[in-house]
């Protein structure tokens, strides 16, 4: 079952929105708070939930609840120095187009046979985008951490860097990406995990016709043992080919729903992996193994 209410009002410049919501399953029930203040250039969205989970029968999980809570501010910087500051003009290009800014906090407690499992979350994200004459280019950062506080005590924290640029020349789209994560484990079983991709795209895409793209893509991942007992790495180089016909065929049949997309992938490069222990080559190899998989997607509302 599920009961819900909310509202919206418009106070002045302001706009105020809330919301409540209870969910009830035979897997488990959930409640969730949002609230939301509007102004020009500015959105904030404040959202808090809580979840039980009704474990199946024979299952070692008794019981397992979680609190959350979060907040999300979406920025246009335009619209605020327009309102603030009319005279102005033009804000100069190195001033994002857009900027959002994510927090989001955790905490779970699960009863199993015999211990308790219990760990926080937290997740900050940041993202702008900028859409100047050399084309448009986006800049993220994820931090995710997990603190053990009871049971296993795992705990570890990912950092995700990731740049993209595309620069449109009529129905031409040349693109380029570039990421890089990096994950620390810590306790007695700390480890390092990094990993680098990177690719270049060319698109093409006519208004209400087909689009297609294709990509070419590497990517390289090392892990290591803090007390270096144990090091692997591995490499390997792809190129992804994608037909996308949903808007020919919207267009075609007069339905806004289609959805007709094709994807195919094939490793274009054998992956190159070694692995170590306490700083000796024990085993370097070349995956011969054929990497390649087409995928086919279709959607309509019936």
């Amino acid at each position: 079952t599920r009961l819900g209410i909310s509202t919206k009002a418009r106070v002045g410049a302001f706009g105020l929105s809330g919301a409540i919501q209870q969910l009830r399953t035979p897997f488990g029930s959930a409640t969730s708070r949002k609230a939301g203040l509007d102004l020009d250039g500015l959105s904030l969205r404040l959202v808090s939930r809580e979840a039980s989970a009704v474990p199946p029968a024979g299952s070692t999980l008794l019981d397992s609840r979680t609190r959350s809570s979060g907040a999300y501010l979406d920025i246009d910087p335009a619209m605020v120095a327009s309102s603030l500051l009319p005279e102005l003009g033009e804000l100069p290009a190195v001033v994002p187009t857009t900027i959002s800014l994510s927090y989001k906090s955790s905490e779970t407690k699960s009863h199993y046979e015999g211990f308790t499992d219990r760990y926080e979350k937290s997740s900050l994200g940041v993202d702008g985008t900028w859409d100047t004459r050399l084309g448009e280019t986006s800049l993220s950062y994820w931090r995710d951490r997990r603190v053990g506080l009871a049971g296993s005590g795992h705990s570890w924290t990912s950092e995700t860097f990731q740049l993209s640029h595309s620069l449109p020349l009529g129905n031409w789209r040349l693109g380029m990406d570039a990421s890089v994560v990096r994950t620390r484990g810590e306790g007695s079983s700390g480890y390092d995990d990094r990993a680098l991709s990177f690719g270049q795209s060319l698109a093409y895409s006519v208004p209400d016709g087909p689009q297609f793209r294709v990509e070419l893509g590497q990517d390289r991942s090392a892990m290591r043992m803090r007390d270096d007992s144990y090091l692997s790495s591995d490499s390997y180089s792809s190129v992804t080919a994608s037909l996308d016909l949903s808007r020919y065929l919207q267009k075609r049949f007069e339905r806004p729903d289609l959805r007709f997309t094709l994807d195919y992938r094939k490793a274009v490069e054998r992956s190159d992996s070694e692995m170590s222990l306490y700083d000796e080559l024990v085993e370097r190899w070349v995956d011969g193994s054929r990497r390649e998989g087409l995928l086919m997607s279709f959607g309509m509302k019936l």
